[in-house]
């Protein structure tokens, strides 16, 4: 479907175009994504080269297609909104890292954190500026390529090959070649989505499946919500179906993760409640990069100890606990324990954001074959900013719910604005 020129503003249909230098860049690092190396933190060749390639990127865009760039208001205003977010957060960390007197190795690590958090965010949106459908290219290879990459690793985080190794580019390689199908493919498409949440959920990856699920059914929703007549009915029933098949899967594989999914929730508990009590006793100075204090760590692991029943921890040793952080199971609770009032900033930002994104798809006018890439970014972030620590690729996973909120939110903005002609 060919979008209509209107004033002032580009509008660019998503769709799969030439590879250009731009969409191979995409695709290079978003592989790259997958190959990390440590040197007092943890760091990701797919950023290096984001660095690499900013200046060219810069130039590109702001000196020599500048008037291009002057003409997408929809794009950079609200970049430049969350990149002042990051920035005041920034300071929050600073500060509290001082005021606590951190040890230079645990700050040093935070701050770079937030930095690539913004140099990720900015890349990503310099390459959507060229064209939309580089955000497809980048998760084809952070997805496709890097699957490759990952079948050759020999472990993975707690010996879970699945949740913490294939899960992720699996559904994501999966979801990109759905976006190659036809639009009006909308019903075959939600099916495969829905049978990868299955998948993901007797793999007792719960919430991604939830996410795969419910992405799916947004596109039967937009297509029920065009009928006349007993439109309420199908949507009605619709709702039925998701929420009968969300509790069948997630019985019928409670008999092998039970005991794993306990321990799950009693971390996310747990890490919820001592980062709250910390955020009451100083809400305005955070406790620096990585939450270091003795007495919070002791209270996590006594509730965790309670509430998983553990027979023995390592950090009952009061040495170690003395050493160890409590990071909330929390983006956004993490970050007001971590940089006070002020580092919390950026992450309403990037809150309201993905509201207005998830609205734009939810209560969309247009249909564009791309909306399960978007969607699944966006519910994902959603979730992990109160569900998930702020830690390694989640400031990717963050930089891609952003763009895609800005770009569901712009193709709205484009049928709207045709409907009122």
């Amino acid at each position: 479907m060919n979008q209509p020129q209107l004033p002032s503003m580009r509008a660019e249909r998503l769709d799969f175009l030439p590879k250009e230098w731009p969409s191979v860049f995409a695709m290079i690092s978003g592989a790259c994504m997958h190959v990390s190396f440590i040197s007092g933190g943890q760091f990701n060749l797919g950023e290096l080269l984001f660095i690499t390639a900013l200046p060219f990127l810069l130039f590109d865009r702001f000196f020599i297609h500048r008037s291009e760039c002057q003409r997408q208001p929809w794009l950079w205003r609200p970049i430049a909104l969350l990149l002042i977010g990051l920035l005041v957060t920034t300071v929050g960390y600073i500060f509290s890292d001082f005021y606590r007197n951190n040890d230079p190795s645990d700050y040093l690590r935070g701050w770079a954190r937030l930095f690539f958090l913004g140099i990720d965010l900015l890349i990503l949106a310099l390459l959507i500026s060229i064209r939309l459908s580089n955000i497809w290219y980048f998760s084809f290879g952070y997805a496709v390529l890097g699957l490759m990459i990952i079948t050759q690793k020999e472990s993975f985080i707690n010996n879970d090959p699945w949740k913490f190794g294939y899960a992720m580019p699996f559904t994501l390689s999966v979801i990109a070649f759905l976006c190659l199908m036809k639009k009006e493919s909308v019903h075959l498409r939600g099916l495969f989505l829905i049978g990868l949440g299955i998948i993901n959920i007797f793999m007792d990856y719960r919430s991604l499946g939830a996410f795969c699920i419910i992405v799916g059914l947004m596109g039967w929703i937009y297509s029920a919500s065009q009928r006349r007549g007993a439109k309420f009915v199908v949507l009605g029933f619709i709702a039925t179906f998701v929420v009968a098949l969300l509790s069948v899967s997630y019985y019928a594989s409670q008999g092998n993760f039970e005991q794993r999914r306990q321990a799950s929730n009693s971390i996310r508990l747990s890490s919820a409640m001592v980062g709250i009590n910390a955020v009451l006793e100083s809400p305005f100075i955070g406790y620096g990069s990585w939450s270091k204090d003795a007495r919070f760590a002791k209270q996590l692991v006594d509730l965790q100890f309670r509430m998983s029943k553990t027979q023995e921890n390592p950090l009952y040793d009061w040495d170690l606990i003395r050493q160890a952080s409590f990071a909330a199971h929390s983006q956004i609770i993490e970050a007001w324990t971590e940089g006070g009032i002020l580092g919390v900033t950026f992450f309403f930002f990037y809150l309201a954001i993905m509201i207005k994104g998830l609205a734009a798809l939810t209560i969309k006018k247009h249909d564009e074959k791309f909306d399960p890439l978007l969607g699944i970014f966006i519910i994902w972030s959603m979730w992990a900013l109160f569900m998930s620590p702020f830690k390694g690729l989640t400031r990717l996973d963050i930089t891609l719910a952003c763009v895609s909120s800005i770009i569901a939110i712009y193709l709205t903005a484009i049928k709207t604005r045709v409907e009122e002609k």
